[in-house]
């Protein structure tokens, strides 16, 4: 879209604007105080426009604003980081405890059966103390 014709895009109702036409907006008036309400209302209701008005202010800052941002930047990316981290290891640990419920399972079954310990901890992987107290309860 050419800049200089979204002249008659600016007086359109903000919902009923397509994304192309919110972004060529806040690209022509992006310093143009007198678009401000308009430019707040695209803002708020596009998240990557809202994302790239932070980016803009922390390019347009002092030194010192632009590394407290890239600061918190870091922050927020470690932080996310570290939660799929732990979702990831939640997730493999789960699969590691349900893998050994069900041999548990299994187990308890074979025991039913009446069938001896080795051969119960033969299919099973589990150890002859585990199996033993499985016959316990």
């Amino acid at each position: 879209m050419e800049l200089p014709k979204i002249e008659n895009i600016v007086d359109k109702p903000v919902e009923e604007m397509t994304s192309l036409e919110m972004w060529t907006l806040f690209f022509r008036y992006a310093t143009d105080d007198s678009k401000h309400e308009i430019l707040n209302t695209i803002i708020s209701r596009r998240e990557g426009i809202n994302m790239a008005v932070s980016v803009l202010q922390e390019i347009s800052g002092s030194e010192q604003e632009r590394i407290r941002y890239e600061n918190a930047l870091i922050a927020e990316l470690d932080h996310n980081s570290g939660i799929n981290y732990a979702r990831q290891e939640g997730i493999e640990k789960g699969k590691i405890e349900g893998k050994i419920e069900g041999k548990i399972e299994t187990a308890k079954n074979m025991l039913r059966d009446n069938l001896p310990l080795e051969v119960i901890s033969k299919y099973t992987n589990l150890d002859l103390d585990r199996i033993k107290r499985l016959s316990i309860n």
